[in-house]
């Protein structure tokens, strides 16, 4: 025997279906939103740290005939020659360290 119950008075709509795109298209705007959010609150610290670190370390300039001429930037007389490598001990490189014969690895 069935019990029959009374019909629900309560209802819900049916929601219609979203497409895949739509989904893909929402979730890459919302990552979109807090990564321009996230860098917007990056740059406003670090503005603001900038402008306290110049504004503590700024130095008052009386006139333009004060100011000590600029360091002579130019080339040397004579020219030299400048090697850049890695470091040698005694003016040699070291011996290669043996390689075991069985596998070709070097051994410690």
């Amino acid at each position: 025997m069935r019990i029959r119950r009374a019909p629900s008075q309560i209802r819900h709509g049916r929601l219609s279906s979203r497409s895949p795109l739509a989904f893909i298209a929402r979730r890459i705007a919302i990552g979109l939103a807090v990564l321009a959010v996230s860098a917007g609150a990056v740059i406003t610290v670090e503005a603001a740290s900038l402008a306290q670190t110049f504004g503590d370390h700024a130095v008052e300039i009386a006139g333009e005939a004060e100011q000590a001429p600029p360091p002579f930037l130019g080339a040397f007389e004579g020219g030299f020659t400048m090697l850049v490598g890695p470091p040698r001990r005694g003016g040699r490189q070291p011996p290669p360290r043996p390689r075991d014969p069985a596998s070709g690895v070097r051994r410690s």
